[in-house]
């Protein structure tokens, strides 16, 4: 049996479903922006975005110190999306 070592993480919106309540498709527009920005930091940081679902993205790294800089760098990437901040997304690693 051959074993492997990884990290995951997983990121998802804040208030998807309630801002999804009141205007479906701004939010939508404004997910998929949010989440093309996660999935180029991940890229950028060594990891593989291995599936979506929705408002989240779930990515593996073979390093533990650059799944933290890819949540890190994500975080700080949304203050930069217009009508965002880094309170929108959670992020877990595991």
């Amino acid at each position: 049996m051959e074993r492997k070592l990884t990290t995951i993480m997983i990121a998802d919106i804040v208030g998807s479903t309630s801002a999804m309540e009141v205007a479906e498709e701004q939010a939508v527009g404004k997910f998929s922006i949010c989440l093309e920005e996660i999935e180029q930091i991940v890229t950028s940081c060594g990891g593989r975005v291995f599936n979506t679902a929705g408002d989240a993205i779930l990515a593996e790294f073979s390093s533990p110190v650059n799944a933290l800089q890819s949540a890190v760098s994500s975080r700080n990437a949304l203050s930069s999306l217009d009508g965002m901040s880094p309170e929108d997304i959670r992020i877990g690693l595991h």
